[in-house]
């Protein structure tokens, strides 16, 4: 079935295994049905001389990242950290408004009902 779903479709496996041992089992016998190294990347711990080559660190070293890709990264970073400032503001003022008990319970029992009970 994985060969058929490789070779005539556009599909995605994700293969999860309780251990390193039954991945490597699975993705060895995947490549002896005959789908390509160059189709499979590997992530967890300690694999099988086999299935090295297949993890995602190795197959880094092939890949360059454009400069297109590190604006995006780069805008990516500005956002989280803009979004962080905000998320820290907003806690603040939660944390220095004391609110009490009953006065969330107030709030939630009008304005958020479907949470009241």
């Amino acid at each position: 079935m994985a060969k058929v779903l490789h070779d005539r479709t556009n599909s995605k496996i994700l293969v999860c295994c309780y251990t390193n041992h039954a991945l490597d089992q699975f993705l060895e016998d995947l490549m002896k049905i005959g789908i390509p190294q160059s189709s499979i990347v590997r992530l967890g711990g300690k694999a099988t001389t086999a299935t090295e080559p297949l993890q995602l660190e190795k197959q880094r070293s092939n890949y360059r990242t454009t400069q297109m890709e590190f604006m995006a990264i780069d805008e990516v970073k500005k956002l989280r950290e803009q979004n962080c400032t905000e998320l820290q503001k907003t806690f603040n003022a939660y944390k220095s408004a004391h609110i009490q008990n009953p006065q969330l319970l107030g709030y939630i029992e009008f304005e958020d009902p479907e949470y009241f009970m």
